[in-house]
């Protein structure tokens, strides 16, 4: 869990579908077919959902965390609870 954790941290996450290119390690993210940012591939986590909101994060980390966990448990109850700041708080769980 902490590998996936730390290689989010800190760090612009942007969908995957908004990098149209990338060149010597920058990616040209574009949003409405406008280019908007270019940034460092180190710099940047590329998230596969169209948004990079806290409700897809805590649902992309329960599906990473939920394929590992079932290869060592056959019964669990799971709950990812992402907090971005005050106000912004999703819980994700099945």
């Amino acid at each position: 869990m902490k590998p996936l954790i730390d290689s989010m941290d800190h760090k612009f996450i942007i969908p995957k579908n908004d990098i149209k290119y990338e060149r010597e390690n920058n990616y040209y993210v574009y949003v409405n077919d406008q280019l908007k940012l270019v940034i460092n591939s180190n710099e940047a986590f590329v998230f596969e959902y169209n948004v990079g909101s806290a409700e897809y994060i805590a649902i992309f980390i329960y599906n990473k965390l939920k394929n590992e966990l079932i290869k060592y448990l056959n019964n669990f109850k799971l709950y990812i609870t992402v907090y971005e700041g005050y106000g912004n708080t999703a819980t994700f769980t099945e």
